[in-house]
């Protein structure tokens, strides 16, 4: 993982400014110093690291740590990223907002991150209501995939002939 100026993982303190930008409305707009203060007040920035100067910073990317950047310059970073992506404007004065566009791109991603959790929950609801249908010898019905199976051949659904009602 790259240097950082965080004591909080880079998703972390990258999602709490995504965050920001989502609730910043146009004509509001935010800044690199701004969004830094927000992570400062959190505690989240390394207080060793947190007010070096750019000769300091720059000399030890050249000389220990080719990645490494102050806090400063990890959001702004970031800010020129997410700008590059589409996901925020910049104005003239280095102030950023994000637009529709990326409010829908982020939630897009929520809902794709989320549908599997949704599915699982499909797929346990249908379960029940399967579970709600078994007959009194169909209680231990330990594999799943084989009790489907039956149930598919036991009412034609599988290539066989439906067995005798019961």
């Amino acid at each position: 993982m790259k240097s950082s100026a965080f004591r909080v993982p880079r998703r972390q303190w990258q999602a709490a400014i995504l965050y920001r930008l989502g609730v910043t409305v146009y004509p509001d707009k935010v800044g690199a110093v701004a969004m830094l203060e927000r992570l400062r007040e959190r505690k989240w920035s390394k207080p060793e690291l947190d007010f070096m100067s750019s000769d300091d910073t720059n000399w030890i990317a050249k000389h220990i740590a080719p990645d490494f950047k102050s806090a400063y310059e990890e959001v702004a970073s970031y800010l020129r990223r997410l700008r590059k992506e589409g996901v925020v404007h910049e104005d003239m004065a280095g102030s950023y907002y994000m637009n529709q566009g990326g409010r829908e791109a982020i939630s897009q991603a929520a809902r794709e991150r989320s549908r599997q959790t949704v599915r699982r929950q499909d797929l346990d609801d249908a379960l029940e209501e399967i579970r709600d249908l078994l007959l009194p010898d169909d209680e231990d019905w330990g594999d799943v995939d084989v009790w489907l199976e039956e149930r598919a051949i036991e009412f034609g659904h599988l290539g066989g002939k439906p067995a005798p009602a019961r």
